[in-house]
């Protein structure tokens, strides 16, 4: 019970600074590739005048880290009962079944807390997977779940 515990834990404490860096990371990398949600018309895709001053760069980062660092406990609470129960259980989870099983709950939370995605949502869903995983992966790696860190 002990372990499942310290598992919903991590996924509801770092799961969601991982997802907000990870979303402040992707800002400059959607802008400079003109990608959505960042997309102008009158930009060239892969252009380096694409991005703005680094104040302005700065503001978009910051309000897209934190914006999903608020949002994100919702399914990164799921995303913990969900592997915290097998852990419960079985002692571990694969990476592979955690980021399912944070793909299912991003889904779950984006229906109890719905937000402006646009054509976004499969992406967003997607990170949540990843960060579910290597939330999985970390867990492995200092032996909260039992199993070898890759696997």
């Amino acid at each position: 019970m002990q372990r499942a515990l310290w598992v919903f834990l991590f996924y509801t404490l770092v799961g969601p600074f991982l997802a907000g860096l990870l979303a402040a990371a992707y800002v400059p990398a959607a802008i400079w590739a003109n990608l959505a949600p960042y997309m102008a018309g009158d930009h060239t895709p892969l252009d380096v005048t694409n991005l703005p001053d680094m104040r302005g760069l700065g503001q978009l980062m910051a309000q897209a880290g934190v914006g999903t660092f608020i949002w994100s406990p919702i399914a990164a609470g799921i995303t913990g009962l969900g592997v915290g129960l097998l852990a419960w259980q079985r002692g571990s989870a694969h990476w592979g079944v955690a980021g399912a099983i944070g793909v299912t709950a991003f889904f779950i939370a984006y229906v109890l807390a719905p937000f402006a995605a646009g054509d976004m949502l499969a992406l967003f869903a997607f990170a949540s997977g990843v960060v579910a995983a290597v939330v999985a992966i970390f867990l492995r790696s200092i032996r909260l779940l039992d199993g070898p860190a890759g696997s």
